[in-house]
Formats: structure tokens, C-alpha cells, sequence
């Protein structure tokens, strides 16, 4: 055979070696040094972008090859650089979900022990499995919380309600970024932890911007009262949202 005869041949091959190559150290570092907490780490270069590149390398060597193979340096490099920077672009970490911010309007404000039967009877409901274990003598803490963590349940109707994120990016990476308004409508119960206050610090018909959180508890049912009620504890629009200029627009 003539070197013109087995080019074509060994050209995809060429290509698939180089650009598995390209793909599979793209994939493998862009990881582990733009975004070293994410969770795939340099699996993306090994079952991704690695696979892909040789996918790719075969495919093309062969157009390459049977098409213009004068060409096949320049087609390699493109290639390569391509491979390469969509490594690298999807290596780059997500923006990360801080929280949202709900436009809302005070319907009616009571004492938590209004919704404790319904929490109550949502928590008999659960059966225990050797998985999931509700504590024992959980009903015997109910009074605890209550008087401990004194608060109201907020009637609120959830105008409009938006999300809010922090930029990872390295040429962004800090930046308090909030989506737009979406329209919500709803009824919700939420948590007021009391501040000295009194119910009648909540005016019906009252409308506020509110950062709504969900506070953790390792033990079920919770421990905490608005977790074991099943209600989110709202806490003023946080500095670091108000960053955005768009946060409470």
C-alpha cells in the first residue's frame, strides 16, 4: 500500500487519540481547578468529555480523511481548541442557590398552638420504618417548644416570590444575582419568631418583603418548632441579598 491509501486509515485514529486526549485532561483537571467542590470532579473527563473526544476524533478523521485530508492539521487544531473550551466551560461552577424573597401581605396573625393538631396529625401519619425512626415521647415536646421558642404564624398571601443566587464564576464569583418576580398568589403559613413584639405588630393588609428560611433539625420529628410545624421562619430581606439591585424591585 502507498502512504496515500493508508492515510485515510490511520487519520481517525490520529484523531481519536489526540482528541480523547484533549477531552479527557480537560475534563479531568478543569474540575478539580475551576470548581474543586463540585461533586463530579474528574469523573466528567473520564466518562464525559474523554469518551466524547475519541467519539468525536473517529468521526471527524474520518471526513477529514476521505474529504481533505491537506487539511487535517488545521481541522486537528480547531478541533482540539473547540474540545477544550467546552471542557473548560462546563468545569466552571454554577451559580449557588442562597435563597428567595417573597412580596407578601399579612392576612392574619395567631399563636402557634392554631396549627399544632394539624402538625400533630401529620406526624401520627408517618409510620416508622428501621430507616426512619420517629423519636420517642416527640408529643411530650411539644409544650417545650412552644414555650421556649415564642413566635407567631403569619397568615401571609405570597404576592410574588423570587430566587436568589451567588455567582461562582472566577471572573464573578461573590456576586449576589437575583432571578425575576414570579407570580405566586398563594396562601402560606410562616413562622414570626417574637422580638418583643406582639401580634398586633402585624397589621392585616400589611405588605413586606420577606427572606423566608428553613431551619434544620436532625431529629424526627423536629425540634424545632416551626420545622415540626411545617412552616418556614421569615427573617428580613439579609444585606447580602439586598446586593442586588433587583432583589426588592
Amino acid at each position: 500500500m502507498t502512504g496515500n491509501s493508508r492515510f485515510p486509515i490511520t487519520l481517525p485514529l490520529l484523531y481519536a487519540i489526540l482528541l480523547g486526549s484533549v477531552g479527557f485532561i480537560g475534563g479531568f483537571f478543569g474540575p478539580i481547578l475551576l470548581n474543586p467542590h463540585a461533586n463530579q470532579g474528574p469523573m466528567f473527563g473520564i466518562f464525559i468529555s474523554g469518551p466524547f473526544g475519541v467519539v468525536l476524533g473517529l468521526i471527524l478523521g474520518v471526513i477529514v480523511g476521505i474529504k481533505q485530508p491537506q487539511s487535517s492539521v488545521a481541522a486537528l487544531l480547531i478541533a482540539a481548541l473547540s474540545l477544550a473550551t467546552f471542557c473548560l466551560y462546563f468545569s466552571l461552577p454554577k451559580d449557588e442557590y442562597q435563597g428567595f424573597i417573597i412580596d407578601a401581605e399579612t392576612i392574619s396573625c395567631e399563636s402557634p398552638t392554631s396549627i399544632v393538631p394539624s402538625a400533630v396529625e401529620r406526624w401520627n401519619n408517618i409510620k416508622g420504618t428501621p430507616e426512619y425512626q420517629l423519636r420517642p415521647e416527640w408529643k411530650n415536646d411539644i409544650a417545650r417548644m412552644i414555650e421556649t421558642d415564642k413566635g407567631f404564624i403569619l397568615r401571609l398571601k405570597v404576592h410574588r416570590r423570587k430566587k436568589i443566587y451567588e455567582q461562582k464564576k472566577p471572573w464573578n464569583r461573590g456576586h449576589i444575582v437575583a432571578s425575576s418576580w414570579v407570580p405566586v398568589g398563594v396562601t402560606e403559613n410562616y413562622f414570626a419568631r417574637d422580638t418583643g413584639g406582639s401580634c398586633a405588630d402585624f397589621r392585616v393588609g400589611q405588605r413586606a418583603f420577606y427572606s423566608p428560611i428553613w431551619e434544620e433539625s436532625k431529629v424526627s420529628p423536629p425540634d424545632v418548632l416551626p420545622t415540626f410545624l411545617g412552616v418556614h421562619t421569615l427573617q428580613i430581606v439579609p444585606s447580602k441579598f439586598q446586593q442586588s439591585s433587583q432583589a426588592t424591585d
